[in-house]
C-alpha cells in the first residue's frame, strides 16, 4: 500500500484551531507515526477510517476521521461528539500510552520528507492610485508549512488569513486605503492565488 501523508481539509483544519492546543502538523505526525488507535471504518460511499488519539497539552481524546483514498482528515471530533462506535476504556488507555511513551519522538521534524518542511510564500498587494493606475507591493516573505493540497485552500484557511492580515497591518495607514487586491504566491511566483474578503 502506498503511504499517504496525512493532510487536512479546510473544515478539519478549522476544527483543529477551535478544539485543540496541538497544531495540524503535530496531529498529522501522530497519525503518520501510528500513535493513534484505529476505531473502525465507514461502510458505503465514504471510504473513511476513524482514529482515536490523545492530546497531551489538552489532556483530552479526539477522533480524526480520515479519507483512506487521499489521506485527508475531513474532521476532528471530541469523543463525546463521536457516536459511530463505543470507545472502550482499554482503547482510551492505549491511545494515551502511545503518546506518553513516545514523548521523545520528534513529531514535527521529518528530514526525509519534503512534504513536512516549511515553504516560503509571498504576499503581493496591488495598490490602486487615485488616478486609477495599479502598482504592486511585495510584503514580507512568510515561512509556513502547508497542510493542504493546494495553494488556494491555504489562502482560505483562517490561520494563513490571520498571518496575511498581520502583514497588511504593517502597511502605513496613508497607503492602506489604496489596497485593491491581495495575492498569495509561492516564493518563486510559479503560482499565485487571490485572497478574497481579507
Amino acid at each position: 500500500m502506498t503511504f499517504l501523508r496525512t493532510t487536512f481539509t479546510s473544515h478539519a483544519l478549522n476544527r483543529v484551531y477551535e478544539r485543540l492546543s496541538l497544531s495540524a502538523d503535530e496531529i498529522s505526525s501522530i497519525i503518520d507515526n501510528d500513535l493513534a488507535c484505529l476505531l473502525g471504518e465507514e461502510t458505503g460511499p465514504h471510504d473513511r477510517i476513524h482514529k482515536l488519539f490523545y492530546s497531551l497539552p489538552d489532556d483530552k481524546y479526539f477522533v480524526a476521521v480520515q479519507d483512506q483514498k487521499n489521506g485527508e482528515v475531513v474532521t476532528i471530533l471530541p469523543i463525546d461528539y463521536h457516536n459511530k462506535w463505543q470507545i472502550s476504556a482499554n482503547v482510551l488507555i492505549t491511545s494515551r500510552d502511545l503518546i506518553l511513551n513516545n514523548q521523545n519522538l520528534k513529531l514535527i521534524e521529518d528530514v526525509d520528507s519534503p512534504c513536512s518542511s516549511d515553504k516560503e510564500y509571498k504576499i503581493r498587494v496591488w495598490m490602486k492610485d487615485q488616478d486609477g493606475s495599479l502598482n504592486t507591493l511585495d510584503l514580507q516573505t512568510i515561512s509556513y508549512h502547508n497542510p493542504f493540497r493546494s495553494l488556494s485552500e491555504l489562502a482560505k484557511s483562517s490561520d494563513m488569513r490571520k498571518l496575511i492580515r498581520n502583514e497588511l497591518n504593517q502597511i502605513p495607514i496613508e497607503l492602506s486605503e489604496y489596497i485593491y487586491l491581495v495575492f498569495l504566491s509561492e516564493s518563486n511566483y510559479s503560482e499565485m492565488v487571490l485572497v478574497e474578503n481579507i
